[in-house]
């Protein structure tokens, strides 16, 4: 489900709204308020080339104003083009958050416990010989 999806992600589901392929109309309903102004925003990039029969990786100001990181293909056979994007300070958000999970397991586990004399020495190795 679309709307399950964590904060600062989207899924963007479009079609050219007529014959001339130059106006987008949405297929899902957009988490935040898009005025119509903003349909000429750079951000909706990533579904005209997905309409035009792209798929790749597009990275830049989303059509909400905020740096965004996104993946867009157009869906086979049929006239609609699809856009998954997280916003960047969402996707580093998850990336920390997995981060210090990984680091929590690794310190709850023993196998991986240092004394403190251990951790000493480590810090001063890894301070160069110098230091």
């Amino acid at each position: 489900n679309v709307q399950d999806l964590p904060h600062g992600h989207e899924v963007v589901l479009g079609a050219w709204e007529d014959a001339s392929n130059t106006s987008l109309a949405l297929l899902t309903a957009l988490r935040e308020p898009c005025q119509q102004y903003c349909r000429a925003h750079p951000g909706w990039a990533p579904l005209a080339h997905a309409l035009r029969g792209g798929n790749g990786t597009w990275t830049g100001p989303g059509y909400h104003g905020v740096h965004v990181h996104a993946a867009y293909a157009p869906l086979p056979g049929t006239r609609f083009g699809l856009v998954y994007q997280v916003a960047a300070g969402a996707l580093l958000a998850d990336l920390k958050r997995e981060l210090i999970r990984t680091v929590e397991a690794h310190n709850d586990d023993p196998k991986f416990a240092k004394t403190s004399e251990e951790m000493a020495v480590a810090n001063r190795s890894a301070a160069g010989p110098h230091a």
